[in-house]
């Protein structure tokens, strides 16, 4: 499912170092009229996508994202996979010996699945456009030794 802060906070996008924290995901859950289900998958809608379309500029290392705060909350409702239109960590992320706290924990602590860099515009104007923010998401990564990453092109089936 795509829960699209930036939308439900009326901005086009959310500017470079807003977390997203608990009280936004229950605040789109509500207006979107979803609730987020053990195993889901949950991408985050920011804007970020539509800003690098829009002005052609990436922002660096300062970005929007997932807020640490939102670990336990996605623990709790035992969410399988989240990704976001940026690199998941909001930058600064206010942990100075954790450069991207939301990637360390939800790797090595939660075994989350993530998906990095979505580009989430098409999703969001379909699911707005229909009224309809869950959909059946698949992703096939390519299996590599030693690693634990992999290209992907997740496919949304509304």
């Amino acid at each position: 499912m795509l829960l699209d802060v930036a939308g439900v906070r009326g901005v086009p996008w959310l500017e470079p170092g807003q977390g997203v924290v608990p009280e936004d995901l229950e605040e789109a859950e509500r207006r979107q009229g979803v609730r987020v289900r053990p195993g889901d998958a949950v991408l985050l809608r920011t804007g970020y996508g539509r800003f690098r379309h829009e002005s052609g500029v990436a922002s660096g290392f300062t970005q929007a994202g997932w807020h640490a705060s939102c670990l336990p909350w996605l623990h709790e409702r035992k969410v399988a996979l989240i990704g976001a239109d940026t690199p998941q960590d909001v930058q600064p992320s206010g942990y100075d010996d954790v450069l991207m706290p939301v990637h360390a924990v939800s790797l090595v602590a939660m075994g989350l699945w993530l998906l990095d860099n979505c580009d989430l515009e098409a999703c969001a104007t379909t699911a707005a456009e229909l009224g309809q923010w869950d959909f059946q998401l698949a992703v096939a990564p390519v299996r590599f030794a030693g690693t634990s990453g992999s290209p992907v092109n997740p496919i949304a089936t509304f």
